[in-house]
């Protein structure tokens, strides 16, 4: 390859590089963000559920007891 044509295949090729780098550092980020936005998420209906679960339990006792009638 003559020497005026290596210096920018060079420097084309330490760009795409850098670049590749780049993108590579903005994928874990992302892959990072949306993580931890799933975990929040998760753990938001969980505890939704949880509430709603313990409410259904609380108001069956609830009926339980009144359909059982006094107990003296």
């Amino acid at each position: 390859m003559p020497s005026n044509v290596t210096s920018p295949a060079i420097a084309l090729e330490e760009k795409v590089e850098n670049l590749s780098e780049n993108l590579g550092k903005i994928r874990d980020e992302l892959h990072g963000e949306i993580h931890e936005e799933i975990k929040n998420a998760m753990a938001k209906n969980m505890s939704e559920f949880m509430a709603r679960m313990e409410s259904m339990i609380m108001t069956n006792a609830l009926s339980q007891q009144g359909n059982a009638g006094p107990s003296s």
